[in-house]
């Protein structure tokens, strides 16, 4: 009877350890295929996130570059505006002595002073 109960715990054993092997299996496989699955569904992500990020960095410097330009422009038309400036003071002064002498003339003539 010792021989059945022990061949029967050896067999109860031996299934518990079949048992345990099998779920140690499929959790390893489980395990691998969510690597894999990772892998197939990831790795394209990531990429496509890199890329999309290279593709920001070039707009990035881009608009800086055309940053840069625009404040160039900005600042030659600034620079014109003044010297358009400066050229309006300075003709409107030019022309506001002899306009004034010319004034002062046809006042006398007009008021018989001549």
């Amino acid at each position: 009877m010792d021989l059945i109960v022990s061949q029967f715990q050896i067999d109860n054993e031996l299934d518990i350890y079949k048992t345990n092997m099998t779920a140690i299996f499929i959790i390893i496989l489980t395990l691998l295929s969510l690597f894999l699955e990772g892998i197939l569904i990831f790795r394209p992500i990531v990429k496509n996130v890199i890329n999309k990020h290279r593709n920001l960095e070039e707009f990035t410097i881009s608009l800086e570059n055309s940053k840069l330009v625009i404040e160039d422009i900005n600042n030659r038309l600034e620079e014109s505006n003044k010297t358009k400036n400066k050229f309006i003071s300075m003709t409107t002064h030019e022309l506001r002595t002899p306009l004034t002498a010319i004034r002062g003339y046809l006042s006398m003539i007009l008021d018989g002073d001549t």
